[in-house]
C-alpha cells in the first residue's frame, strides 16, 4: 500500500468492492466456506459513468483516467479479463434520461458477461436508478430487467444520495430563468 507524507493510506474502497468477484487465490483450505471459484473465461464489463456536467475528455484532462488505469492493473493482476467502457451521457439531462443512455451504451458494447457500474456524483445516482427493480426507462425495447440481472456491482463515488443544494437552486426561481 502506498503512503502519503509517511502515513499508510487506507485501501482503495472502490477496488475493495470487487472482492465479490471471487477469490484471488486458487480454491483450497485457506478460503472461507462458500467462496466461489472465478470463471476466468468470462469478460467483465466495467462502465465508468460521469457526473453532472461530466465529460469523457476535456482537453488533456481525462475523466476517470487514473481509475481506468488502476482497474486494469487490478483485474490483470488477478487474471480476470475485463473491458472498461466510458459512458457518454447528456450532461444536464434527467436521471431517467441518463440511465436510459447508460442502458443503450451497455447494449451497444456488451451482450454477455458480468457488468460493473462505477458512477461519480450524479453518475452514481444514474447507476442506482438503472438497477432499481421495476424501473421504467422508456428504453426503445431494451430489457432493463435482463441487463440489471447481469450487474454484479454498483459503486457510487461522492454521489448525492440524500440530495444536494444545487437541485434546489435549479428548481427554484433562478433555475427557471
Amino acid at each position: 500500500s502506498g503512503s502519503v507524507e509517511g502515513k499508510r493510506r487506507p485501501p482503495n474502497r472502490a477496488l475493495r468492492s470487487f472482492r465479490a468477484l471471487g477469490p484471488t487465490r486458487p480454491a483450497g483450505p485457506h478460503q472461507p466456506a462458500g467462496a466461489r471459484p472465478r470463471d476466468l473465461s468470462e469478460t467483465h464489463h466495467i462502465y465508468l459513468i460521469p457526473g453532472f456536467f461530466g465529460f469523457i475528455n476535456f482537453g488533456r484532462l481525462i475523466y476517470f483516467g487514473h481509475v481506468r488505469d488502476a482497474l486494469e492493473r487490478w483485474f490483470d493482476g488477478r487474471g480476470i479479463r475485463c473491458e472498461i467502457h466510458r459512458i457518454r451521457v447528456s450532461p444536464t439531462a434527467s436521471l431517467r434520461a441518463r440511465a436510459s443512455q447508460i442502458l443503450e451504451g451497455i447494449a451497444q458494447t456488451s451482450t454477455v458477461g458480468p457488468i460493473h457500474l462505477i458512477g461519480h456524483s450524479t453518475g452514481g445516482l444514474d447507476a442506482r436508478l438503472l438497477c432499481t427493480p421495476g424501473v421504467d426507462l422508456k428504453a426503445n425495447g431494451l430489457s432493463v430487467e435482463e441487463m440489471a440481472r447481469r450487474v454484479r456491482t454498483v459503486v457510487s463515488v461522492s454521489a448525492p444520495h440524500y440530495g444536494t443544494p444545487l437541485a434546489s437552486f435549479f428548481t427554484g426561481m433562478f433555475g427557471q430563468k
